[in-house]
């Protein structure tokens, strides 16, 4: 058993808050305040789960989402986000502690950019240039 894990009712707010995220930012510019209001619902619940464990990681696996060994709740539609990890190649992101709210935007503004940045490691130099280190792809 691992030492260090995140509880299920986080790391479920975490995976809830994040497709909640993304269905905005794609959905709307990332200057919205619905966009900006979920980028900051996930700042703040990653943030409190950075405190227990780092890092975060959310990852793909065979059709399914999980936050470290957490599945997604089923209920939740996660299948255009599933669509779009597997186009650009992203099989995980990764949060560490330290991240702060601008990291997560630049993030956000680059995750769901599929045209300027088609491909995980497009996305990931762009992360590079922006100086983000505490989002990784």
């Amino acid at each position: 058993m691992s030492e260090s894990k995140l509880p299920k009712n986080i790391s479920e707010k975490i995976g809830r808050a994040f497709a909640i995220m993304y269905n905005r930012a794609s959905m709307y510019k990332i200057d919205h305040q619905f966009t900006n209001q979920s980028v900051q619902e996930v700042y703040n619940i990653v943030t409190e789960g950075l405190d227990l464990i780092s890092p975060v990681a959310l990852i793909l696996n065979r059709e399914q989402f999980f936050i470290e060994e957490e599945p997604f709740d089923h209920r939740l539609n996660t299948s255009r986000m599933a669509a779009h990890f597997k186009k650009t190649g992203i099989q995980s992101i990764s949060f560490e502690k330290g991240m702060v709210e601008a990291d997560l935007k630049s993030f956000v503004k680059i995750f769901v950019d599929p045209k300027s940045y088609p491909k995980a490691s497009s996305m990931q130099m762009a992360l590079v240039e922006m100086l983000v280190s505490n989002v990784k792809i």
